[in-house]
């Protein structure tokens, strides 16, 4: 502490010589002066204050001392720090506090916070969010994100005033960050098995709780979850913060296209191994965009509004049809169905024998029932009708007009097959002679 003071005496004495021991508490060393004023700067070492006596002699013009006189000053201590305030953190609308402890000369507090222009200001006592502003405990109370790393200190006074004060080192107030978890609400028509990677945020000093269908999946705590998708599910994951707790969960939905089981129905046109194959929905209710069939080495499309594919097959036999069903460029259908080609053609014969026996009693023409649409006309030598029919050939001739047995001899026939009818066509005539025997 700075110690000023002015010697007077009665009379006209000006000059005098003082003289101060050491004293234990005290700094300074023994020190002595002359003059009409003493100034020094006293240290305190203690924390309780301390008397220091100067011994004062004035001089008379012969320069010879006369009658002395002590003064003394009581030196208080400095106000002093001892612990100084340490780094805090708290999570939103939490508490946070910093505390010095000071000497026992220490009387005044006052705690400060940096501002935006990087200077120290006081704090208002009548901040809400602050209290104990003139203590030595600091109280941040309700705190937010925007006062996450500010910084603050406290200086301590002393009864000399506010030119002798102590300043603590600066202290940082950590805000948490709480994790805020986002996924999509929804994956809609999801291809079966793709995988997809669920990532609600990357967040420190944070733990995470997957659920699927609301059970907890025990071994997935990281911060992404990886999903093949076979079915419909829904996934919810929860970020533990290690300081603030759970924050609220968040859920994301998965919608899996569905498979379908396939089959083929099949129209033999019996024109040119040509068939008409029609995609059948077996089992499943998923809608069908597009059907992929593989005939060989070759690849057709149909749709789901004109689903129907007509082929014609090099050959009869066995043939191979492979149906693929796609919905929203997903495979979720495959299978391989046989196609039977037989030979359609007619196999004509020249001569049948109506005589009962049950052996060749109609005329039987081999595969006329591939053609439902066929005309059939048998004549007589002169012309005459003796059958017919429009609507294919399924009662056979029997060798009869109208329940009369015909005469044995030859008759003419002539064959339709109006295999393209639906086209309008007549194709496939057939004329020849047939011979009837009884």
């Amino acid at each position: 502490s700075l110690f000023s003071y002015d010697i007077q005496s009665v009379g006209n004495i000006t000059d005098f010589i003082w003289t101060r021991q050491a004293v234990a508490g005290i700094s300074n060393p023994a020190t002595q002066g002359q003059g009409n004023r003493i100034d020094e700067v006293l240290n305190n070492t203690m924390d309780h204050p301390v008397n220091v006596t100067y011994v004062v002699s004035p001089l008379n013009p012969l320069n010879c001392p006369v009658v002395d006189g002590n003064l003394v000053v009581t030196v208080n201590p400095r106000p002093e720090i001892i612990n100084n305030p340490q780094d805090d953190g708290a999570c939103p609308g939490g508490t946070a506090s910093f505390s010095v402890i000071a000497n026992a000369a220490t009387i005044g507090y006052q705690w400060q916070v940096r501002n935006a222009a990087g200077q120290f200001e006081n704090i208002d006592v009548n901040d809400p969010v602050y209290s104990g502003v003139n203590t030595g405990t600091l109280t941040l109370t309700g705190v937010t994100e925007v006062m996450d790393q500010k910084e603050y200190r406290c200086v301590v006074t002393s009864i000399c005033g506010a030119s002798v004060v102590d300043v603590s080192s600066v202290a940082r107030l950590t805000v948490h960050q709480l994790p805020l978890p986002v996924l999509p609400p929804q994956f809609v028509d999801v291809c079966p098995g793709t995988p997809i990677i669920l990532t609600p945020g990357v967040f420190s000093n944070s733990s995470y709780i997957w659920e699927k269908n609301g059970e907890v999946l025990p071994f997935e705590t990281n911060d992404t979850l990886l999903v093949n998708a076979t079915e419909d599910a829904t996934y919810t994951v929860t970020v533990a913060h290690n300081i603030c707790g759970n924050v609220a969960p968040v859920s994301t939905e998965i919608k899996v296209i569905k498979f379908v089981s396939l089959g083929v129905r099949t129209s033999d046109s019996c024109a040119d191994y040509t068939s008409t194959l029609t995609p059948v929905v077996l089992q499943g209710d998923q809608p069908v965009e597009v059907f992929v069939w593989t005939i060989g080495s070759s690849a057709y499309y149909t749709s789901s509004n004109v689903p129907d594919l007509t082929h014609m097959f090099t050959s009869m036999g066995i043939h191979p049809v492979r149906i693929e069903a796609y919905y929203n460029s997903c495979q979720i259908g495959d299978t391989v169905v046989n196609i039977v080609m037989n030979d359609c053609s007619i196999k004509l014969t020249n001569t049948f024998t109506p005589n009962g026996d049950g052996v060749n009693d109609t005329w039987h023409i081999p595969n006329m029932h591939n053609y439902p649409n066929a005309k059939v006309q048998i004549f007589n030598r002169w012309g005459e009708y003796v059958y017919e029919s429009t609507n294919g050939y399924v009662e056979e001739w029997d060798g009869t007009v109208n329940g009369k047995q015909c005469e044995e001899g030859v008759y003419y026939y002539v064959i339709i097959l109006n295999k393209d009818s639906e086209s309008g066509g007549n194709t496939g005539v057939y004329k020849g002679s047939l011979t009837l025997i009884r």
